[in-house]
């Protein structure tokens, strides 16, 4: 008698039933185990991703900060001119002005290819 791996119950040497079905059973545990083994990895995967991205967000954030802490002018204005009107800087944006200030102050020279270069004179 051989017994069956799926259903655990014993059957006669002449059927074929029960050799069939331990030969695809071991398969198919086989390719569950890869699939499970597959995931698992993925899975790991995408929680070091998820860490990578939160530690970059949070310098990055930090970075911008100290850039528009540098590039404030220097009378502490929250508004910048744009064609003679006034606009407020969003909270976390980070303009060009700013950008260049704050180069500028760390001792970097920037350099446009515009001719027009009247508008960020504003050191």
């Amino acid at each position: 008698a051989v017994t069956n791996v799926t259903t655990g119950t014993n059957a006669t040497a002449g059927t074929t039933d029960t050799a069939g079905t331990t030969g695809t059973t071991a398969t198919t545990k086989k390719q569950s185990s890869a699939y499970v083994k597959y995931l698992l990895s993925y899975e790991g995967m995408v929680r070091h991703q998820d860490l990578e991205y939160d530690a970059t967000s949070v310098r990055m954030n930090n970075i911008f900060k100290r850039v528009q802490t540098l590039g404030k002018k220097d009378d502490d204005e929250e508004e910048e001119e744009e064609d003679g009107e006034t606009i407020t800087i969003p909270e976390g944006m980070l303009t060009y002005l700013q950008m260049r200030r704050c180069l500028s102050r760390i001792g970097v020279k920037c350099t446009t290819t515009s001719d027009d270069v009247t508008d960020y004179n504003d050191n």
